[in-house]
């Protein structure tokens, strides 16, 4: 995770997206489970700041609600 102050953290800050952001929870749901999927350990695998996450969803619920969202657009690709 970028320090406070560290260029490099704001500049992935700024590259995030709740499509990302969905994508990620669910990389991180199919590695180590539903319960592991907090915002802090997303944030951490983004790079970011926990807070960073809401400005992008509102709520882990919110954000639980895209990726079975993303779930079921890629069953219906299938």
């Amino acid at each position: 995770m970028a320090a406070m102050g560290d260029p490099e953290g704001k500049n992935r800050a700024k590259g995030l997206s709740a499509d990302l952001i969905a994508r990620a929870t669910l990389t991180l749901i199919d590695e180590e489970g539903v319960g592991a999927a907090s915002m802090r350990s997303i944030a951490s695998r983004l790079g970011v700041e926990a807070m960073s996450l809401y400005k992008h969803v509102e709520t882990r619920d919110a954000l639980l609600d895209a990726v079975s969202e993303l779930i079921v657009a890629e069953l219906d690709e299938d």
